[in-house]
């Protein structure tokens, strides 16, 4: 009888005083159990006794029944089996009716590309930066297996780690992942980690509960009891000492207060060190991350889901055709018909979004990166032989296809109309997502719901039923409520009810309730989604700016901008008349300033002229960036005698460029004091200081090279884009590309020179540094000051659009060279010469694909100190990291 019995599991479960009656129980024969044993060592003697002595194994299972131990891991067991059998399969979108409209997860099952992420909590707290190391050992993205085997690594490496969060975008996979990880694990898949770990799968909707109202003892067994509401002492026999165990917990987003999600994962930080030996995978969505990631940091190695590429949609649109078509297709056809429709299916929408032109199929192909949407796009186009090119309008005809196509192609009963229907539910959705404390699911009882829709049908005679009967319908029929606890209905997936709760906005004219709440991670993304409803944009942001914490909101009106069905100027224009006067509205002004530039929103740079001359700096400084886009040359040609820091916009491309001329400067820094380039705070490769000469000038791109202009060279070319491109907190248009290496940056560089007839390459060390610094030897970009985040984009949570930071610009008007993103240099990494000569250019060439290349400027999340301009980091050619991108350098043949 091994370890893994139901006896042995039995027997570990016990609390000390009940294993100390089952040794009672033993009589003399206690005598064979080693004392000083450990638990599993003392179960081990009293299992081999048991096989011996058949008199023994029963007083010993008489003793569990007295206690009521006896069979408990045979009860956990038996609901092992029961979440097993549900997570076999995953709905076809909303349509969860009984056993019907399912997918089998292991047909349709893609594997998610994840990247590990630098975390700011490493560097602002006292802790193990095994997550930095991470990223900057993976090269690209990695499949769960891969992690594994990276966390198990640094475990033996003695990081006190204790497994993975997975954080991603709403529909991105996570619950799908976790579901495949238990099932995997339940067939005994190798997985990348220790052998033998019993998996068990749990939501955090029944985590919250227990861990504000807490039992004395370990957690994780009363939360089983409340997951297991169906199988009464489930938990009773998970105990550290009866694993080690695999804890799949998903959706800590769903505990939607924050203070009560960071009272959750600091419960998770202490519960964890109680179960050595077992590993955890948290998902969360990203927003609600932010925080609650700060108390699982040394605890969690943090990864980032990446958005399906090309390849992965592929595969995932031929696996959901397949399915379809073999389950729920035509009857009366054969299984060579149904495949050879399947196929043809599966052909005609992978060949609508891979031709759609322009920013209209850039957008759906963005859409069909994410999972949730993709499955969406599929039903769609199964039904109906269309797509939508808009994320809300997708939503809107999802549910109009499940109230009413779906159900009736299914031969259910006739439809239910869904215009009616969903304006119907929405008031249902908005009180889901305003109810949730935290300690709660967004559910609510049949009694409420009926309650809510009573209250809406008056208003829409047409779908003549009792709030009774389309609860009913709309549950039973259509999927798009399911019944998650006996009399308590949820929305199948969250994006749904997101979506209905922006749909009861709009219909009420509910803009500024949404503002009110723009701070909050769990309304995100309804917000998002009303910019795609008409009425809603002007009055939303005329609130939001308003708010005295706009500047804190940035980002989100960032993301709002890129939704929104039209930018209507008129509530950013008055912000910026406003300014001029009131003091109060600076802030707003700014950010109006930062988040419209290069919209080509109408009348921007004339409200911004006026600002001109502002007594705010920051603000001054943030308006003359703006107005100096209409006085750019936009010549074929810069001018052939420019002067230090003039500005040069390349036609069509829309490059950026400063004149930075010829020159000599003090390269390096020492820890010597009294000494020429003396810093306090020097590394010892930046060191001997010494004289170089740049012996032309060149122009230097303004900033670094965005996603947008990368994007243009990759669709130009047939480039394979970067991992960013797949991450929705680095694919802004306006971000600087990252997660690019050596190889590929140079690349770019040689496609921009035949765009512009141009030697275009990166910059040496020599020419970056000297752009930086000037003659004047000067420490960061603008001078001496210690760094501020209105100056430059470090010690940040996210990478940060560039243009944001005119006080940041150096000695020529390069923008960003602190902060931001690292930025590749052309030259091997090497060190300073000693013997005082001045040098002339230089430059260290090396051929080797993994030669170790000069990086320059530090990043987003990283150190004051690391941003200075004279201090050094490399990286191998081919490394690729979400803080590393590149700016480029730019010489023209001169003309006779």
């Amino acid at each position: 009888m091994g370890r893994t019995t139901d006896l042995y599991r039995d027997l570990c479960s016990l609390s000390k005083g009940e294993f100390g009656e089952v040794l009672d129980a033993l009589g003399d024969r206690r005598r064979f159990v080693t004392e000083d044993g450990d638990r599993a060592s003392k179960v081990q003697d009293i299992l081999t006794l048991a096989r011996k002595d058949a008199g023994l194994r029963q007083d010993v299972e008489a003793a569990l029944a007295r206690m009521g131990a006896l069979g408990g891991w045979a009860l956990t067991g038996r609901w092992l089996e029961a979440v097993e059998q549900a997570c076999r399969s995953v709905p076809i979108v909303g349509a969860q009716d009984g056993k019907r409209f399912r997918m089998p997860i292991d047909d349709i099952y893609v594997p998610l590309a994840l990247s590990p992420r630098p975390d700011r909590a490493a560097l602002s707290r006292d802790l193990d930066v095994h997550d930095i190391a991470a990223v900057r050992l993976a090269r690209g993205a990695l499949d769960i297996r891969h992690v594994f085997a990276l966390l198990e690594q640094r475990i033996a490496e003695g990081a006190r780690l204790r497994g993975v969060a997975v954080i991603g975008d709403p529909g991105s996979g996570k619950s799908t992942l976790l579901k495949h990880l238990f099932c995997g694990a339940r067939r005994g898949r190798r997985l990348g980690l220790p052998t033998g770990l019993t998996p068990l799968l749990l939501r955090f909707i029944d985590i919250a509960p227990v861990v504000m109202d807490p039992p004395r003892g370990l957690l994780l067994p009363s939360m089983i009891e409340r997951a297991a509401r169906q199988h009464p002492g489930a938990g009773r026999a998970v105990r550290p000492d009866s694993g080690p165990f695999l804890f799949l917990l998903d959706g800590l987003d769903e505990v939607s207060d924050e203070a009560t999600r960071v009272r959750v994962a600091e419960w998770l930080d202490v519960e964890m060190e109680s179960w050595a030996g077992s590993r955890f995978v948290v998902s969360c969505r990203k927003a609600a991350w932010r925080r609650a990631g700060q108390e699982l940091h040394a605890s969690l190695l943090g990864l980032g889901v990446l958005d399906f590429g090309w390849e992965d949609i592929r595969a995932y649109v031929r696996g959901w055709f397949k399915v379809v078509e073999r389950d729920y297709g035509d009857l009366h056809a054969s299984a060579d018909e149904r495949a050879e429709r399947a196929e043809r299916g599966a052909r005609a929408l992978l060949e609508a979004l891979s031709s759609t032109p322009g920013t209209a199929g850039r957008k759906l192909r963005d859409m069909a990166g994410n999972p949730l949407l993709l499955s969406n796009i599929c039903l769609l186009q199964y039904a109906r032989g269309r797509l939508p090119q808009a994320r809300v309008r997708l939503y809107q005809e999802c549910l109009d296809l499940l109230l009413q196509s779906w159900a009736r192609h299914q031969g259910v009963r006739r439809g239910l109309p869904p215009e009616d229907t969903q304006l119907a539910l929405a008031p249902v959705a908005w009180a889901m997502q305003a109810a949730s404390d935290g300690r709660a699911p967004t559910e609510l009882a049949r009694q409420e719901l009926v309650a809510l829709l009573a209250e809406r049908l008056p208003e829409l005679p047409d779908l003549e039923l009792s709030p009774e009967a389309l609860l009913d319908r709309v549950v039973e029929d259509c999927g798009v409520l399911v019944e998650s606890d006996v009399q308590r209905y949820r929305f199948p997936h969250l994006t749904f009810q997101e979506y209905l709760a922006a749909l009861d906005a709009q219909d009420r004219g509910a803009a500024v309730e949404l503002a009110e709440r723009a701070g909050e991670p769990r309304w995100r993304e309804p917000i998002l989604l009303a910019m795609g409803l008409r009425g809603m944009f002007r009055p939303f942001m005329e609130a939001l700016l308003e708010r005295p914490d706009i500047d804190a909101l940035e980002e989100l009106l960032r993301a709002c901008l890129g939704v929104s069905r039209r930018v209507e100027p008129g509530p950013f224009l008055r912000v910026l008349e406003a300014a001029a006067s009131d003091p109060h509205l600076v802030e707003a002004a700014a950010v109006v300033l930062r988040v419209l530039r290069g919209r080509g929103v109408p009348g921007l740079e004339e409200a911004a002229q006026a600002l001109t001359g502002h007594p705010d700096l920051a603000l001054r400084a943030q308006a003359r960036s703006v107005c100096g886009l209409s006085a750019e040359r936009v010549d074929e040609r810069p001018p052939a005698d420019p002067h230090p820091g003039t500005l040069w916009r390349a036609p069509e491309l829309g490059l950026e460029f400063v004149w930075v001329p010829a020159g000599g400067y003090l390269r390096g820094a020492t820890l010597a004091h009294g000494h020429a380039g003396y810093d306090p705070v020097a590394e010892y490769d930046e060191s001997p200081p010494h004289r170089v000469r740049i012996s032309q000038g060149f122009w230097l791109g303004r900033f670094p090279v965005t996603v947008d202009q990368y994007q243009t060279f990759v669709e130009a070319t047939g480039a394979p884009p970067p991992d960013s491109f797949r991450d929705s907190e680095l694919n802004q248009a306006a971000q600087p590309v990252s997660i690019v290496d050596w190889h590929q940056s140079r690349s770019y560089c040689l496609w921009l020179g035949a765009q512009l007839g141009a030697h275009v390459d990166l910059p040496t060390e020599a020419e970056w540094e000297w752009a930086a610094r000037g003659d004047d030897g000067r420490s960061f970009p603008w001078g001496e000051a210690p760094p501020e985040a209105i100056r430059a984009n470090f010690r940040s949570e996210h990478l940060e659009p560039v243009g944001g930071r005119p006080l940041g610009r150096g000695p020529f008007n390069a923008e960003e060279q602190a902060g931001g993103v690292w930025e590749w240099c052309l030259d091997v990494f090497g060190d300073y010469p000693r013997d005082g000569q001045e040098l002339v250019d230089p430059c260290l060439v090396g051929d080797g694909f993994e030669a170790p290349r000069v990086l320059r400027g530090g990043s987003w999340y990283d150190l004051p100190w690391d941003i200075r301009s004279a201090y050094r980091h490399w990286f191998p050619a081919w490394s690729r990291d979400p803080s590393i991108g590149f700016r480029v350098v730019c010489r023209f043949p001169r003309v006779a």
